[in-house]
């Protein structure tokens, strides 16, 4: 993920594919390449009848005050092909400075078929040592989930 935080770099959207060799995906930032300053979005997307399934496996992001921390979001659009850039805010973690396992798993809807996952550290001399998180993105089907 550390490849993609630089100021203007974007990276494409992650497409898995349930018949290909890509249905799933580990998204993580390692302690070596977690900065002051960073603010990066991946973008998975699943093929239609299809939903994201995201486990965080590993989390441990900087506190630095009682209102300034380093945060990691799921964002989901709230429609599909909307245009309008609104997102729904399906998970929000902040910062505490100690390693937690969320025991969470986000899902999206079939109708949105996207998980935005949104990386901020904020401006800090504070130390980053340690830091990071790890998360896997998976395909699940309609069929699965009772869906048509």
């Amino acid at each position: 993920m550390s490849d993609y935080c630089d100021p203007g770099h974007r990276l494409p959207p992650i497409e898995l594919q349930p018949n290909g060799n890509r249905t799933a995906i580990l998204i993580k930032l390692k302690r070596e390449a977690y900065r002051s300053g960073m603010d990066c979005t991946i973008t998975v997307r699943a093929p239609p009848n299809y939903g994201l399934m995201a486990f965080i496996t590993k989390l441990k992001l900087r506190r630095i005050s009682a209102t300034k921390a380093d945060r990691l979001e799921f964002l989901s659009p709230t429609a599909a092909g909307s245009s309008s850039g609104q997102n729904l805010t399906l998970l929000r973690m902040h910062g505490l400075n100690q390693e937690v396992m969320p025991r969470k798993t986000i899902l999206t809807g079939f109708v949105a078929n996207q998980l935005d996952i949104h990386f901020v550290s904020e401006v800090s001399s504070k130390t980053l040592a340690g830091k990071g998180f790890k998360v896997v993105v998976n395909l699940y089907s309609s069929k699965c989930a009772g869906g048509g």
